[in-house]
């Protein structure tokens, strides 16, 4: 209730009527690839839906997801409050979003009350099926205030912030290594947000020599070898490996 008003989300619906316009009347019936994916809010509703679009689609359509800037964990602020974590929780009731977390991952947790964890992109991605690339910052300026609690760059924030927030990016870095085969990454440390957008990061952002869009074009096509580009070196904005950053934001 707002203001005394009913409100009603409407986000499933509205994504089963984009996907049935598309298939019966765009043509992606017949299409050969679908990529599926976005950045920010968008990059969650990646890690949420790939595999529920994936089983919209005709077999015949090779079907990936690009999730981009919201490979984030469940941890409460630098200084124990509580944060991001208690709006997902909120969220997740409130917008009866049960229908709408990733299958697999809201049936690994017994109780039903602990499912609102899915809409975090580690927990969530782990459980993924379908083919799915991560892009992320380390050092996400988005994630800075929301969920480390510091709005500024690492070397700005208080001495407990970057503590804990280099211990947040080597978590990020184990968490997308540790991935299922089936899907890449590339994880820097260059302080960014959103870089699919960025077409100077898409080309000139690397991590041990290897480009962004180099990584994603490697993993789309199949070839083989390492997709899993993670910069290891907890320091920031290029400061430590063979990372180059480029398009900072």
């Amino acid at each position: 209730m707002v203001n005394g008003k009913k409100i009603w989300y409407k986000g499933r619906r509205l994504l089963d009527a984009l996907l049935d316009h598309m298939l019966e009347q765009e043509g992606l019936n017949s299409a050969d690839e679908l990529m599926f994916g976005g950045c920010s809010a968008g990059g969650l509703t990646c890690f949420l839906h790939c595999d529920y679009v994936a089983s919209r689609m005709p077999a015949a359509v090779k079907t990936k997801c690009i999730c981009d800037a919201m490979f984030s964990a469940n941890v409460p602020h630098y200084d124990g409050q509580v944060g991001f974590p208690a709006g997902m929780k909120w969220g997740y009731s409130a917008w009866n979003s049960s229908g709408s977390a990733n299958a697999a991952c809201a049936a690994s947790f017994a109780a039903p009350a602990d499912r609102w964890k899915c809409f975090f992109g580690q927990e969530a991605a782990k459980h993924v099926k379908t083919p799915l690339f991560v892009l992320n910052s380390k050092y996400d300026s988005w994630q800075g205030p929301a969920i480390i609690g510091c709005g500024t760059a690492l070397e700005a924030c208080p001495a407990a912030a970057q503590t804990y927030w280099v211990q947040y990016g080597k978590a990020m870095a184990a968490a997308a290594t540790a991935l299922p085969t089936q899907h890449g990454a590339f994880i820097a440390n260059c302080r960014a947000h959103c870089q699919t957008g960025t077409a100077s990061a898409w080309s000139g952002t690397t991590v041990d020599g290897v480009a962004m869009g180099a990584a994603f074009k490697a993993w789309y096509d199949d070839k083989p070898g390492n997709h899993k580009h993670v910069e290891a070196c907890p320091g920031n904005d290029g400061s430590c490996g063979a990372d180059k950053c480029s398009g900072k934001r």
